[in-house]
């Protein structure tokens, strides 16, 4: 089953990783990621107020488990479609970080893939 889901997180300090809250589309309730579901990402926003570098990652913030890792302007911010949808391991909720505390928020979507 492949079902379409946006994730929202907004923080005054990312700079420990902050994870996204996951959203089934059409819905308001938050959604709990199942130990056999995996996020499959399409595209993000990226809002933060000031500059700083953002990356996207999987449970930790590590080489190779980055699929977004990218500087961005104050109040520039970035909207991107990924070339390649990123497949995240099963049951990892994606984590924002920033390289500064200070307020930054993201979107991201594509679909939950599950039984």
């Amino acid at each position: 089953m492949k079902i379409p889901f946006h994730g929202e997180v907004a923080s005054a300090d990312a700079t420990l990783g902050v994870e996204f809250t996951l959203y089934l589309d059409g819905s308001g309730v938050a959604h709990t990621l199942a130990a056999n579901q995996w996020v499959v990402m399409t595209d993000y926003s990226i809002s933060p107020e000031v500059a700083m570098q953002v990356k996207i990652t999987h449970a930790t913030d590590a080489a190779g488990l980055r699929p977004v890792n990218r500087y961005c302007a104050a109040t520039g911010g970035a909207d991107r479609p990924l070339s390649t949808p990123y497949k995240f391991p099963v049951a990892v909720v994606p984590k924002l970080f920033g390289s500064v505390a200070d307020h930054i928020a993201a979107t991201i979507h594509g679909f939950i893939v599950g039984p």
